[in-house]
């Protein structure tokens, strides 16, 4: 009875996580057997802030705690004219501008990190005509 009790539990909880990330927002779930149940205590980015150039992208490094919590996050970006990010947080330049990327533990929303993004016009370099 114990058993069949927690498959049901266990099946409505993964029912839930997929029901809520239908949000809008970007959202990350490993849906392979590996996936832990345990709710992350916390998430750090590895930078403040950072910069990025309309048209190009870059990687925001999350470290999710303790050892073996759920990398289950959802990615949101203050302002979706000036920047994207993906489910695998690769935040994207659109327009220059300053945003403000929220990922957030869909095991605990209550466990949220922030990172400041400045989106700056492209610089490009002349090397002249070549050799």
């Amino acid at each position: 009875m114990f058993l069949l009790t927690r498959i049901l539990l266990l099946g409505f909880f993964c029912f839930l996580i997929s029901c809520s990330s239908g949000t809008g927002s970007s959202a990350r779930f490993d849906d392979s057997s590996e996936e832990s149940l345990l709710p992350p205590t916390s998430l750090s980015i590895a930078v403040a802030t950072t910069n990025v150039y309309i048209g190009l992208d870059r990687d925001v490094s999350l470290t999710v705690s303790p050892l073996g919590a759920s990398t289950a996050v959802t990615w949101t970006v203050s302002d979706t004219n000036l920047a994207a990010i993906s489910n695998d947080g690769e935040i994207v330049g659109l327009a220059t501008g300053d945003v403000v990327v929220t990922v957030t533990s869909i095991l605990a929303p209550s466990i949220t990190a922030t990172l400041s993004v400045s989106v700056q016009a492209a610089r490009w370099v002349n090397h002249g005509d070549g050799p």
